[in-house]
Parts: C-alpha cells; sequence; structure tokens
C-alpha cells in the first residue's frame, strides 16, 4: 500500500511538473498585451515609438519611450501610464500629464504626480556628475535604465536614466539624494 501511495504521488508530481498550460497562458497574454499597448498608444498619437522599458505595478503599466526633441536631433525618455479596466489597457496619462520638472545642478527630473497609483519621477543626471552610483528619491532607491541608441551613422552611444515609483511626489531638489562611489 505505501508503495502505490507513493507511486501515485511521483506520477501526480510529474504529471504537475511537465503541464506546459502555464506557459502557453503566459505567451498569448504577453503577445495580448504588447498589442494592446501598442493600440492604446497609436488611439493617442504616439505612433511608431521605440519602447526603452516598462514596469506594472498593481493596475497599472508605466512605459517609458523614445520622445524625439523638437529643438534638435537628439530624445529624451517620457512616460505614458495605462491602466487595466475589464480586461482591457486604457490611456491613463501621457508626457503632457507631467506636474512638476526639476531642474538642478546634478539631475533633471521629470515628475507625475499621481491620486491612483505611485507617483512616478523620471531623472537624467548630468553627464558632469561621475562616479554616480545611486540616486535615492525621498528616501527610496531608484531604479538605473541604460540603452544604446544611434547618434549618428555607425556610432551607437549609450544613455541613462533614473525612475523612481513614490507614494508621494519630490517637491525640491534637496528630496534626492545621491550616492556616489
Amino acid at each position: 500500500m505505501k508503495k502505490i501511495g507513493t507511486v501515485f504521488f511521483v506520477f501526480i508530481f510529474l504529471l504537475v511538473g511537465c503541464s506546459n498550460e502555464e506557459k502557453k497562458t503566459i505567451v498569448t497574454d504577453d503577445l495580448n498585451f504588447e498589442e494592446q499597448i501598442h493600440n492604446v498608444m497609436a488611439e493617442n498619437d504616439l505612433n511608431n515609438i521605440e519602447v526603452i522599458d516598462y514596469d506594472i505595478i498593481q493596475d497599472f503599466v508605466y512605459i517609458i519611450y523614445k520622445q524625439k526633441s523638437e529643438y534638435s536631433n537628439t530624445h529624451y525618455p517620457a512616460l505614458v501610464i495605462l491602466k487595466r479596466e475589464d480586461s482591457q489597457w486604457g490611456w491613463e496619462a501621457g508626457p503632457d500629464d507631467r506636474t512638476l520638472s526639476i531642474a538642478g545642478e546634478n539631475v533633471d527630473a521629470t515628475i507625475f504626480e499621481r491620486e491612483n497609483g505611485p507617483s512616478v519621477t523620471i531623472m537624467q543626471p548630468n553627464d558632469s556628475l561621475a562616479g554616480l552610483k545611486g540616486i535615492k528619491v525621498l528616501g527610496t532607491y531608484a531604479r538605473k535604465v541604460t540603452y544604446s541608441f544611434d547618434a549618428m551613422n555607425d556610432f551607437t552611444r549609450q544613455k541613462s536614466y533614473w525612475i523612481s515609483y513614490t507614494d508621494v511626489a519630490p517637491k525640491k531638489m534637496e528630496d534626492f539624494e545621491f550616492i556616489m562611489e
């Protein structure tokens, strides 16, 4: 009897462990997710954009993309926030919904203060700030994102920004702490 119980347990373990149904669901959801993001952004006049990164927090997706500068051949990271309702992603906020911009000696920060969800701060340190190891916003560590872009013909350059999600939005440069090497 003990042997039958062991065999039964091993059989169930292998059956559950080898099931790939969950993997199929994840792949389907990922494709559907990206299609929905593309459609919502296109509906809001953001066609042919290049997504740098995104974060999913609760019912929101925070999408960072390359926004072309009006005044030069460069770009900067911009933010779109989508909200999930009834299994669909819809527009919540875009680059024109930022609530504050802070230009400091060491960093330029774009802040999106939110009532329903965390406030988002995107920071771009100045190139002169060598040895930057980390940034804290209101005591919370920001995450560094580095990506590559084509600066000129056959010349690729790396660019970094830092992103932070906090319960309240920073209001002044003293709300930022720069951690140096």
